[in-house]
């Protein structure tokens, strides 16, 4: 196969394939949903809560939902450009299997406590082998699956979950969140996600109600404007000590937009983000 462009990633479905020849790229995401992750070639680096988790060429992993991960997508040390395949397991989707499941899932959610893992690395058996060997000719772009061929490909996948450990039932069918996170200590580990407030509502166990109400008790200011003014106050830390342009740091810090980012910086600080004495 020959590819031009250093990176392409296109989705079928809620199957997602990413490409990048040289380059290693990173991203900083928060999981809304559980994903299933096959390398194809080079590696990706997965970073929760500062340890650090390798995926090689051949080798899979579960990523399970709400949690914030850092994500190098590179090479392998050869030179092998990077390729992988995610599967996204969404709550409608596997809502609509649970019913299906329900005889094999009841038994392990009885009298059992959800311990969860964030991350895991599934051994590669002949099943979730012969998924992946089905999917890999969708990497050609005159190939393109239909969206019930991609929902049976999901389907497939995640029967093969299951039935590589029984633990996935609970990680997969467990809809609720039973505990409240604390708040403050979220938003500060988590504000330079690209979230709205029900995601970070529902992240942290609340209606968005409930959540605006207790954002009331450690800030004075509303839950926008206080992400607002700790992605500028981060961007300004980077811009003044590590020598940063806001061209290259305002996607990093939550910002959707240059434009927005230098509208509301100014506003804040009386002067261009270029404008800043570099220490």
């Amino acid at each position: 196969m020959t590819l031009g462009p250093e990176h392409i990633s296109f989705n079928y479905s809620d199957v997602f394939f990413c490409y990048h020849s040289v380059k290693s790229r990173v991203f900083d995401k928060f999981m809304n949903f559980h994903y299933l992750i096959y390398i194809y070639s080079g590696e990706m680096l997965i970073t929760q809560n500062k340890k650090t988790t390798v995926v090689r060429k051949g080798e899979c992993v579960f990523l399970h939902r709400d949690q914030r991960i850092l994500v190098v997508k590179q090479p392998s040390s050869n030179g092998e450009e990077y390729r992988g395949v995610f599967l996204v397991f969404r709550r409608n989707f596997l809502k609509s299997k649970m019913g299906i499941l329900a005889d094999y899932a009841s038994d392990f959610f009885e009298n059992s406590k959800l311990d969860v893992q964030p991350i895991i690395q599934v051994p590669l058996k002949p099943n979730l082998k012969s998924l992946f060997l089905s999917l890999q000719p969708y990497f050609e772009f005159n190939v393109k699956p239909t969206p019930e061929l991609m929902e049976l490909k999901l389907y497939e996948g995640l029967l093969a979950l299951l039935q590589t450990d029984k633990v996935f039932y609970k990680y997969l069918f467990n809809f609720h969140q039973s505990y409240k996170i604390d708040i403050e200590e979220f938003m500060n580990e988590n504000y330079m996600c690209d979230m709205s407030l029900n995601q970070f509502a529902h992240s942290t166990g609340r209606s968005l109600t409930s959540f605006k109400r207790d954002f009331r008790k450690i800030s004075t200011l509303s839950p926008e404007k206080w992400l607002i003014n700790k992605r500028l106050e981060e961007a300004y830390n980077l811009i003044i000590n590590h020598h940063k342009k806001a061209s290259d740091i305002y996607l990093q810090v939550g910002f959707k937009s240059l434009a927005h980012f230098s509208r509301v910086f100014k506003e804040k600080y009386g002067i261009n983000s270029s404008q800043l004495p570099i220490k």
